[in-house]
């Protein structure tokens, strides 16, 4: 029998890759807002554990004319128009040569 663990963090790691609003996924996904609340908290919090070193950076999602960066923290920028590459260097250090 799985943990509840075992059964959140995995829609957890959907909710977190899929761009949308926590209210926007539990309607899409029939889970409860509260629930899912939690779960993102218990989430990151174990992440943040975990955490050591370099944080792997990879690109989940691409759509035209947005952008979405999110860190390690949970912290997510989104930006819906066009943008300065010296500004997303800024907010990536990891991109500077």
């Amino acid at each position: 029998m799985r943990t509840s663990q075992e059964k959140y963090f995995p829609i957890i790691e959907k909710f977190m890759s899929s761009g949308l609003s926590a209210k926007a996924f539990s309607e899409r996904n029939r889970i409860n807002k509260n629930t899912l609340s939690y779960w993102t908290k218990r989430y990151r919090d174990q992440s943040k554990v975990q955490q050591k070193g370099f944080t792997a950076l990879s690109i989940t999602q691409i759509q035209s004319k947005q952008i979405s960066i999110e860190y390690a923290d949970g912290t997510r920028l989104v930006f819906s128009d066009a943008v300065n590459a010296a500004v997303l260097r800024s907010l990536v250090p990891v991109f500077q040569p």
